[in-house]
């Protein structure tokens, strides 16, 4: 019947729609949170080299614009 048909198609129209929109919902939070956490680690790591640089004694430098003294040989 034709009733049935449009019904069928209505429903079918309905689950295409809703499953793209979960892909893309999905899709998005996931590029969303992978997005955040890249920034995050980047924030991250910038705060500890930040902290790190500070932490670490130079005498008669602290606060003053001149770049620090040459570090030493990387000792392993």
């Amino acid at each position: 019947t034709p009733g049935n048909a449009s019904l069928v198609i209505a429903f079918a129209c309905l689950g295409t729609s809703g499953l793209l929109y979960w892909i893309f919902f999905i899709g998005m939070g996931n590029a969303a949170i992978g997005l955040l956490r890249m920034v995050l680690r980047l924030v991250g790591a910038t705060m500890l080299a930040w902290i790190v640089l500070k932490a670490r004694p130079a005498p008669g430098r602290i606060g003053s614009p001149t770049p620090p003294p040459p570090a030493p040989p990387a000792r392993s």
